[in-house]
C-alpha cells in the first residue's frame, strides 16, 4: 500500500516593470513537486524513474546486516540522496511525519549505519546500499521502525529556462519539475515478540457511478508487540454451485506497532458476466510465501 505525498518548494524571480506610469512585478515560479511513495510490500516498487529491491528491511534474531538495491530505469544519469525519517501510520493507512514521538513510539535510525549517503546511477544500472545494525547496550526489547527515503535531486539546470522566458509577454511562466522518492521500513525487532491478527466490519459497497467496480472495506485489527505483514485476496463463490473466484487482492498490507487497527480498502472486480450477488465472499489476510505464507486471519461475509 502507499501513499502520495505533495511537497511543493519554489523559486520565485521577480522583475520590476513599469506600464503606464505604474510599477508592478512579474513573478517566475520554478517549482519542485516532490512526490513520495512509501511501500511495505516485498516486490520491488518504483515511482517514476526509481526503483528500490526490497522495498522492507527487517533485522530480527541474529540478523545484522542487510542491503538494498536501488536502480535508476530511466534515459538519463540520475543522484538519489539516501536519508531515514521517522513516520506514522493512520487508520486509513496512510502516512505523516512524526513532529512528537508517543510515549510508546521506538525509531530505528539511530540503530542503522548505511553507505552510500548519495549515489548517482547512470540509465539501466543500479547502486547497491549496505545496511548495518549496531544494538545499543541496554536496548529495551520491542520493535524499532524508522523509514528510509531515497530522493532524487534535480539536475543543476532545471529551472534555468523559465526563467529566461520570465519577461515575455508579460506573462508569469509556472513551471513544475517531479522529484520522486520513496520510502522503505526499515524494522529492528529486540527481544522476544508475536503478533495475531483479525478481521471485522466486513462490507461491500456499490459504486455510485456506472462502470466502477464494488469496494470491499473492512477493519484489519492487530495484537501483540510485532507489526504485521500480509497479502490479502477476496474469493467469491455463487451460491449457484459454481467455481469460486478470485475477485480481489491486495499485497503488502501492514499494520505497524502502535497501531491496533487499519482500515483496507480492496477494489472487487468480478469476471465479465459474474454478479456479485448471491453467494459467500471469502477474505485471507496471509504472510507473503518469503514469509512464510501463513494465514494470519480470515473471514467470510454472505453476499445476499
Amino acid at each position: 500500500m502507499h501513499k502520495l505525498l505533495g511537497l511543493l518548494n519554489t523559486r520565485y524571480l521577480f522583475i520590476k516593470k513599469s506600464f503606464k506610469g505604474f510599477s508592478f512585478c512579474l513573478i517566475a515560479v520554478s517549482a519542485f513537486l516532490s512526490l513520495c511513495i512509501t511501500v511495505e510490500d516485498s516486490a520491488g516498487q518504483g515511482l517514476g524513474n526509481l526503483q528500490v529491491i526490497p522495498t522492507r528491511i527487517v533485522f530480527d534474531g541474529r540478523k545484522r546486516s542487510a542491503q538494498v538495491n536501488v536502480i535508476n530505469n530511466g534515459v538519463e544519469p540520475a543522484t538519489y540522496r539516501i536519508s531515514f525519517k521517522n513516520m506514522r501510520m493512520k487508520e486509513d493507512g496512510s502516512y505523516e511525519d512524526i513532529e512528537k514521538a508517543l510515549p510508546n513510539e521506538k525509531f530505528a535510525e539511530d540503530l542503522i549505519r548505511y553507505s552510500p549517503r548519495q549515489v548517482e546511477i547512470q540509465p539501466g544500472e543500479s547502486q547497491i546500499v549496505r545496511l548495518l545494525l549496531r544494538k545499543k547496550r541496554g536496548l529495551p526489547p520491542g520493535e524499532y521502525r524508522s523509514h528510509m527515503l531515497f530522493r532524487a535531486i534535480p539536475p543543476e539546470t532545471s529551472g534555468k529556462s523559465i526563467e529566461s522566458l520570465a519577461g515575455e509577454k508579460g506573462e508569469i511562466k509556472i513551471q513544475l519539475i517531479p522529484i520522486f522518492g520513496i520510502t522503505i521500513p526499515v524494522i529492528v525487532r529486540h527481544g522476544k515478540g508475536s503478533a495475531t491478527a483479525g478481521m471485522e466490519d466486513l462490507e461491500v459497497n456499490d459504486p455510485k457511478k456506472p462502470g466502477k467496480s464494488p469496494m470491499l472495506t473492512l477493519r484489519l485489527n492487530r495484537q501483540g508487540n510485532r507489526s504485521l505483514f500480509g497479502d490479502m485476496t477476496a474469493k467469491f463463490k455463487p451460491e449457484n454451485g459454481g467455481d469460486e473466484l478470485e475477485i480481489g487482492r491486495v499485497n503488502g498490507v501492514a499494520v505497524f506497532t502502535p497501531n491496533k487497527s487499519r482500515i483496507v480498502s480492496l477494489k472487487l472486480s468480478p469476471p465479465e458476466g459474474v454478479e456479485l450477488k448471491r453467494g459467500l465472499l471469502q477474505v485471507v489476510y496471509r504472510e507473503n510465501p518469503d514469509d512464510g505464507d501463513k494465514i494470519l486471519a480470515e473471514k467470510q461475509l454472505r453476499v445476499p
